[in-house]
């Protein structure tokens, strides 16, 4: 229930009063404050356990139950972490409450405690500071929690000491120090980091210790200030640890309940007297004046016999208190103004909404749009001037100005002399989604399918996206202006099993990709696409854009290949060639000498075999001498005994069906060879490769589909090679080569691609090669490193490789054919 008490007899605005009483229960035990100029107020309703959160621009309260399965008990806030409520449970588990938006909501998270019924939390510095324990006395636990802002679920806070009292009153900070008031004079200072301890050594006679003053004043850090509801207030030395009464009976107090610092001022609630009792404050020791200034009496509506437990001083000129009895008091000594609630609080673009409100002031007005300040900035909607007490109704126009979600209306009144007091609504702009655009180049096809992909539009409050599909062509004019709403769009009308439209959900900016399925091949089908928000608003209809399901078709089903090994059978003459091709390799691969040196050197993972001629790194190695050999005897035992590399380069198909699935762009081909030089002019190698190459399925026309198709291949290869090394140290020596060859060849296609189900068919097919190329002696730019080379690893020669070759392969059989040329380039080492 909302009461308005404007105090009789108040002349000026400037005057001090509780224009506000808010019922929120059975009784506030805590209060605390957050955000920019402490735009929110949280308060412990103990009847409920229930969190009340009070939005200072709005005036207005919100009820949230944070602590899930337990009573609400502490609630904490501060600058250093704005926009967040921490709440104490009395399960000993706490969580915070997130007020970035501008209503509050329950987005916190759970945090561990000690297990005990957390009594009092509090900010300090940054660090959370929390007491757990019986409120009726005992041991007491100090928990606390550095960067609290980045506290995650399930993270626990760090213990601190622990301390007996008979009772427990209240916990605040007091400059860089957690200070708590105990039952029976006891007083304690918390440090914020450790969590220690230290309670007060001198007793004042204090016997009802209660509110401790919230005091941010980091000079006056080493005074407390307490509120003794036996008749006075308590001074607290953080540094000393001594106590001393500073105000009372003699200063007029009788039952001081609660302290604050108002507009400069030391503010006592004191409950006997049923006034706010002032008095000077010392900025610098700390320590208030002991004569009176004034008193403003309790609100006229204040429940009968209501005590002050806490209060929080807000914005210059406003504090808000809480009671026993359960009520809210806002006090102020600005203009007050009172808002009408709006006869709805979503509005959209262009419309008219008419803002009510009075004051009890006479003065300027204006309603400013998601001001950036408390007293001003955004944009101003409207302005003029009031007589104190009249009703005014403002009329503002929502416009592009507006954001999407909620907007502030705040609605400043000024008075003669230039105090400004406020209140505010809060609208919510609930606007349509933006369009969505489609280009016919986002409309890929598939075997009974279409996939269609489009960029997300950005909207907070989408929700999700609708696909219209039909084999009838529509317009989207067809699907506007509908005397219904949403006007939604055409269903399906085809002759295969699906079922439109489609529903998409998204988040706002995220892009789609959705395939439409099962479709009749060759069949034109039309497309559109509508937005929906959270609110079931509806965007205007895209364009229409086209597409026609294909039958599509692999490389090998363009080439009518059947798959398996029946290229090179493993039976017959053929079968024996393909036998021996293997077993050529597998002994070209194992021969020779000190391998293990060279395959490392080109990053060749083979076997490791034997190494018995192992070069001396010691030895006195001289590669490049002026000795000219005689090589008229092409049979003599070269200085090397073999050869091992590593080649890539493109692979060229002559086979137009791979060329129409996979691009006429070379294949990528990796190839490994070694095996025996016999002599300076010949050697025998074998040789295996990889290739892959991605495309797409293609129609029967050659049109790429959306379906992606992956070929893969394992050449292997043996053959001869001449080469025409002539002169010791020839810095160019060319070669020629001839062999026979076997590739290993799978294929790999989507047959549901958002499933993730393919297929796949391989063999293998057979055939020959031959090639030419150069080998450029590299040992001929840098002797020294090749002599080391040589005795460190028994590496005679490395070349720098290029070769062409031109293979024939799979001509004799039906479907895929490899034939084609490949260049490659590449090192080549003797050992």
């Amino acid at each position: 229930m909302l009461i308005l008490a404007l105090s009789a007899g108040l002349a000026q605005a400037a005057d001090a009063r509780f224009p506000l009483v808010l019922d929120e229960g059975t009784a506030i035990t805590d209060l605390s404050t957050t955000g920019e100029r402490a735009r929110w107020v949280g308060a412990i309703e103990s009847g409920s356990g229930q969190l009340r959160v009070l939005d200072t621009a709005t005036w207005s309260v919100t009820a949230l139950a944070p602590c899930s399965g337990s009573k609400d008990t502490a609630v904490a806030g501060g600058d250093t972490v704005p926009d967040r409520l921490f709440v104490g449970c009395a399960d000993g588990s706490l969580t915070f409450v997130d007020l970035s938006d501008q209503t509050p909501g329950l987005t916190g998270v759970g945090l561990t405690g000690s297990g005990q019924q957390v009594l009092g939390l509090v900010l300090v510095e940054g660090v959370l500071v929390a007491v757990a324990g019986d409120p009726d006395g005992g041991f007491f636990d100090i928990l606390t929690a550095g960067q609290p802002g980045s506290l995650a679920d399930g993270d626990s806070l760090t213990a601190g000491s622990s301390f007996s009292a008979p009772g427990f009153q209240d916990l605040d900070r007091s400059g860089a120090w957690a200070v708590a008031s105990l039952d029976q004079s006891f007083v304690g200072r918390i440090a914020p980091v450790t969590g220690a301890y230290v309670p007060n050594d001198s007793a004042v006679g204090v016997v009802s210790v209660a509110d401790v003053l919230e005091n941010d004043n980091i000079i006056a850090d080493t005074t407390a200030l307490i509120a003794d509801s036996d008749g006075g207030v308590v001074s607290f030395n953080l540094a000393l640890q001594d106590a001393a009464r500073v105000l009372g009976s003699s200063s007029g107090l009788q039952r001081p309940t609660a302290l604050a610092l108002l507009s400069d001022e030391l503010a006592v609630a004191d409950g006997d007297r049923d006034e706010l009792v002032f008095f000077t404050y010392n900025t610098t020791t700390g320590v208030p004046g002991g004569t009176e200034l004034g008193a403003v009496a309790f609100p006229t509506d204040a429940a009968s016999g209501s005590t002050v437990r806490e209060i929080r001083a807000i914005t210059d000129g406003y504090g808000v208190f809480g009671t026993d009895e359960g009520q809210l008091w806002v006090y102020s000594t600005r203009p007050w103004v009172a808002a009408a609630d709006p006869a709805s609080d979503t509005v959209s673009l262009g419309q008219e909404v008419e803002i009510a409100f009075s004051a009890d002031v006479a003065g300027s007005w204006q309603i400013s749009l998601n001001p950036t300040d408390f007293d001003a900035g955004g944009g101003t909607l409207a302005s003029g001037t009031l007589t104190a007490g009249q009703a005014v109704s403002a009329m503002v126009t929502v416009s592009d100005a507006w954001v999407e979600g909620v907007n502030q209306l705040r609605i400043l009144v000024t008075d003669d002399d230039g105090l400004p007091g406020h209140d505010a609504v809060l609208l919510s702009l609930d606007s349509p989604p933006a369009g969505v655009t489609l280009r016919s180049s986002q409309v890929d096809f598939g075997d009974g399918k279409l996939v269609l992909s489009f960029n997300g539009i950005n909207a907070e409050d989408l929700d999700y996206y609708e696909i219209y599909v039909t084999t009838t062509p529509f317009e989207s004019a067809d699907w506007e202006g509908c005397e219904t709403s949403p006007c939604g769009g055409p269903a399906y009308d085809g002759s295969a099993a699906f079922s439109g439209p489609v529903k998409v959900s998204a988040e706002s900016g995220e892009d789609i990709s959705v395939t439409l399925s099962p479709l009749s091949n060759d069949q034109i089908h039309y497309l559109a696409v509508r937005a929906y928000d959270t609110g079931g608003q509806e965007s205007s209809m895209s364009n229409v854009v086209t597409g026609t399901p294909k039958e599509t078709f692999t490389a090998a089903a363009l080439a009518g290949e059947a798959g398996g090994f029946c290229a090179l059978p493993m039976t017959g003459s053929r079968g024996a060639a393909g036998l021996g091709l293997l077993a050529a390799l597998s002994g070209l691969l194992a021969f020779g000498r000190r391998r293990v040196a060279a395959l490392a050197l080109v990053g060749l993972p083979l076997a490791a075999l034997s190494t018995d001629a192992r070069a001396d790194d010691s030895a006195d190695v001289q590669i490049f001498s002026d000795e000219v050999d005689d090589y008229t005897n092409i049979f003599q035992r070269p200085r090397s005994n073999g050869v091992v590399g590593l080649r890539v380069g493109p692979f060229t198909p002559d086979d137009k069906n791979l060329k129409t699935v996979f691009g006429d762009r070379g294949f990528g081909l990796i190839w490994i060879e070694g095996g025996p030089r016999l002599t300076r002019f010949f050697e025998i190698k074998g040789g295996i490769g990889f290739l892959q190459k991605k495309g797409y399925l293609v129609s029967a026309s050659g049109a790429a589909s959306a379906d992606e198709d992956t070929l893969q291949a394992i050449p292997l290869s043996a053959g001869a090679t001449a080469r025409l090394d002539i002169v010791r140290n020839q810095l160019l020596v060319p070669y020629f080569g001839v062999g026979g060859d076997y590739w290993l060849w799978r294929e790999r296609w989507d047959v549901d691609r958002a499933a993730g189900t393919t297929d796949s068919l391989g063999g293998a097919k057979a055939g020959w090669h031959w090639s030419a190329g150069g080998e450029i002696l590299l040992d001929f730019f840098d002797r020294p490193g090749a002599s080391r080379l040589e005795a460190r690893k028994g590496i005679e020669d490395s070349y720098l490789v290029v070769e062409y070759r031109q293979q024939t392969i799979g001509e004799g059989d039906s479907g895929l054919v490899f034939s084609g040329s490949t260049v490659g380039i590449g090192l080549h080492l003797a050992y």
